[in-house]
């Protein structure tokens, strides 16, 4: 019989040196107020896109046995469905500064990023992609799928270095079918972001504001620490 004295045996693992991000995380009364400056964001979009009438399945397979006109094709909206054209309705100026989806959000922080060496600081302020003000994820940011977004945030916003840095906003899950109902779209609305808004546009601004004074810059210790190339040495676990 084992001497239960002895105890487990201890495992030994290597761990990064590097310190960890600082990601900002709200308190509840400021979490509700984002999310309802949020939603009221939003509210145009979904309001824009209810009352666009969609075509039918079959309706849209008569349509790909004709090529499309430019026309056709500049209307097919982001679900492939060709939307049908009202007098009056136009869409919102906000659709111009909101992008939804992991994607969308992705891809765009990542174009950012490239710009964001000292090589590419000389590049003029109009050829490269609009500042991203804030992005929300509304799933667990311990989800391996998101776990590049601190350093992408961080990193895309040195692409405009003269304006404030990308705030990253974790938002309860829960909220999520709120936000979705507001865009109508499903319920899965997993990250967007809210792109700096021009002067002229007001749409966004105090939602902007209000995350920026109650949600801190991401910081990122280990890009610092790894530019400097100094040993750190090895970091070992036991359990």
């Amino acid at each position: 019989m084992k001497d239960a004295s002895k105890g487990h045996k201890p495992i030994y693992r290597t761990a990064s040196p590097f310190a960890q991000p600082t990601i900002s995380q709200l308190q509840q009364p400021q979490h509700d107020a984002v999310t309802r400056l949020l939603v009221e964001v939003l509210r145009p979009i979904g309001a824009y896109r209810t009352n666009i009438p969609k075509q039918s399945k079959k309706k849209r397979a008569k349509k790909r046995k004709r090529k499309a006109t430019p026309a056709e094709e500049a209307k097919a909206d982001e679900d492939g469905m060709t939307g049908v054209e009202i007098p009056g309705l136009q869409p919102p100026r906000i659709q111009e500064d909101v992008l939804v989806g992991f994607n969308a959000v992705t891809r765009h922080l990542e174009t950012l990023s490239t710009f964001s060496s000292k090589a590419a600081a000389s590049t003029k302020e109009a050829e490269k992609p609009r500042h991203v003000a804030a992005v929300f994820l509304l799933r667990p940011l311990d989800d391996l799928i998101y776990s590049h977004l601190p350093a992408l945030c961080h990193t895309a916003s040195l692409a405009h270095a003269e304006r404030p840095a990308t705030r990253l906003v974790l938002l309860d899950p829960s909220v999520e079918k709120a936000v979705a109902a507001a865009l109508a779209r499903s319920p899965n609305v997993s990250v967007l972001a809210i792109l700096e808004a021009s002067d002229e546009d007001e749409g966004s601004e105090v939602l902007t504001e209000y995350v920026r004074k109650e949600v801190k810059a991401i910081d990122i210790p280990w890009l610092k620490q790894a530019m400097e190339a100094q040993w750190l040495g090895t970091q070992v676990d036991v359990q």
